[in-house]
């Protein structure tokens, strides 16, 4: 169902550093949700040049494995679970509609997997961007710190009438301790068919921010840089974050020297035209 056979493994593994145990165990995860985040790029930079995301696994893998780009949650996901996939893991899709602080119900356009362990579910979300380190036990009230990153799950209405669950991230500068509501989801199975109907619509309707507005983001173990468009977000936790303001040709620095992504010439004047746009 998700195309394992067509993922070139050994390539992905050695892509994120991945070495030792192959079984579907807990261990087996982390260290693969780990490698995924930390080695895999993040960015939206084919829908803002209008052009067609591809989630078939060839495609996913040559982008985000073989050259000096990224994809978003879809690519990710379309990647991750191939290789769960191939090394047995037992485990389905869902979707969360994300809302970082926003109250009014949003569409859901974010996919991740949840995998299924010894009578236990962990929620896995590589493609976030500024994802988790590590698999979240669906668990109410779990509190999940993996170095310096903290994350809260809490089980409750999501939705008028639907009961799921609101994952948050640990929020403010470390002086006033708070959660921030990153997305909600409901463990409704979803499959690469939905997932290929939701990215088509982040990838190409008007009403999708993703397809106006240049999105790249990079996490590691105690920093996080967050690219929205002509702002760069620096971000230490428990510390803060600070913010710049970015000509378009800065912008096209910043992919370079911070995100590992050099354009062409062609792709580059087409992305200052959108910078400029806006």
């Amino acid at each position: 169902m998700w195309n394992g056979d067509d993922l070139e493994l050994e390539e992905y593994l050695a892509f994120i550093g991945f070495d030792g145990d192959r079984s579907p165990s807990l261990d087996t995860l982390r260290r693969l949700q780990r490698g995924h985040v930390l080695n895999i790029k993040w960015e939206n930079l084919d829908a803002v040049l209008h052009r067609q995301v591809a989630l078939d696994i060839p495609t996913v893998q040559a982008k985000l494995l073989r050259g000096p780009r990224g994809g978003y949650c879809y690519e990710h996901i379309a990647l991750f679970g191939a290789v769960l996939e191939r090394l047995g893991f037992d485990f389905f899709g869902i979707q969360g509609r994300v809302q970082m602080g926003a109250t009014a119900i949003r569409p859901a356009t974010h996919g991740m997997l949840v995998v299924r362990l010894d009578g236990e579910r962990w929620l896995c979300d590589v493609g976030f961007g500024t994802s988790p380190l590590t698999p979240i036990h669906l668990a109410d009230e779990a509190v999940v710190a993996d170095g310096s990153w903290t994350y809260q799950l809490l089980r409750g209405e999501v939705t008028p009438g639907a009961d799921g669950w609101t994952l948050s991230e640990a929020a403010g500068d470390g002086t006033e301790p708070g959660w921030m509501s990153r997305y909600t989801f409901v463990l409704e199975p979803q499959y690469p068919i939905d997932y290929r109907a939701a990215s088509y619509f982040v990838a190409s309707s008007s009403h999708s921010p993703f397809s106006t507005r240049l999105f790249v983001q990079k996490i590691g173990p105690d920093h996080a840089y967050i690219l929205d468009h002509r702002e760069i977000h620096d971000i230490e936790p428990g510390v803060g974050r600070t913010t710049q303001q970015l000509a378009p040709d800065q912008v096209l620095i910043a992919l370079r020297d911070i995100f590992g992504i050099e354009l062409g010439v062609d792709d580059s004047a087409l992305l200052l035209q959108r910078l400029a746009e806006q």
